[in-house]
């Protein structure tokens, strides 16, 4: 049975001028985009020292974007496209752009799909990059158990088990969480009983 509920990727890419770098009591880097919108995207302090190296040049990113979040709490950094990398960029933000408007079962499968070929295809730098993608808190319960399964056979891979785990821990927070939510629901049945 096929669900009506659209997909809504949590990533997407941004191109554009990184014009700043820090933020006293939350890290953070102001990017100017492509289209001319100033965006704040919180980081972590590695990675604003990091993009220290790249102020004031146009660069590309893949961001978290909360849709109901505050704007100053919208986006979180994700990963940075450098030389080289350009295609890698392009293909993924092309990837998002085809998630938008598909319901949330041809979402899946598409997202399945696209692990699968990275995995068959031993394109360990794909893989890697697709799932940081993917581990953040924002992220589905669904999208992270179809990474999990795709890639349970590579699970001990050296070059790819510490960005397995990282889906791992996202979802099994989110499964925890679900599996409260469903203990206390059936306790306030049992109780109205």
């Amino acid at each position: 049975m096929k669900t009506t509920t659209s997909y809504k990727p949590g990533s997407r890419g941004l191109i554009g001028h990184l014009y700043t770098s820090g933020g006293k009591k939350k890290q953070n880097i102001h990017f100017e985009t492509s289209n001319g919108d100033d965006v704040i995207i919180n980081c972590s302090k590695e990675n604003s020292e990091l993009a220290g190296h790249y102020l004031h040049h146009d660069i590309k990113i893949s961001v978290w974007h909360q849709e109901d979040a505050p704007r100053r709490n919208a986006y979180e950094l994700c990963d940075v496209y450098l030389d080289g990398y350009e295609d890698l960029f392009a293909e993924f933000k092309q990837f998002f752009e085809s998630l938008k408007n598909q319901d949330e079962y041809d979402g899946l499968t598409i997202i399945h799909d696209k692990i699968n070929e990275y995995v068959t295809l031993n394109e360990m730098e794909k893989l890697r990059r697709i799932t940081r993608l993917f581990a953040h808190k924002s992220t589905d319960i669904q999208t992270l158990k179809i990474a999990l399964v795709v890639t349970k056979r590579i699970k001990d891979l050296d070059t790819y088990v510490g960005f397995r785990n990282e889906l791992l821990k996202h979802y099994t927070k989110k499964f925890k969480s679900e599996m409260n939510l469903l203990k206390q629901e059936r306790s306030r049945a049992n109780d109205a009983q």
